[in-house]
């Protein structure tokens, strides 16, 4: 479920205009690597947060620019 849940937010953030290198990025510097198969609950945890965060801000950033 929460792999699931990661790659709906990583969707999403392609879907806002970020690109596959940043998302790429913002998976290194969260928990260290690029591959999510290898990582423990809690670094599952803090990446769906981070993604969360950057989805929020994606969106709010779309919202307020395309008006």
């Amino acid at each position: 479920m929460v792999e699931k849940r990661i790659k709906q937010l990583y969707n999403r953030l392609m879907a806002l205009g970020y690109s596959p290198f940043h998302v790429e990025r913002i998976l290194q510097e969260t928990i260290g690597v690029q591959d999510i198969a290898t990582i423990g609950v809690e670094q599952q945890e803090d990446l769906i947060r981070v993604l969360e965060q950057y989805e929020k801000l994606g969106t709010e950033y779309l919202m307020a620019y395309s008006k």
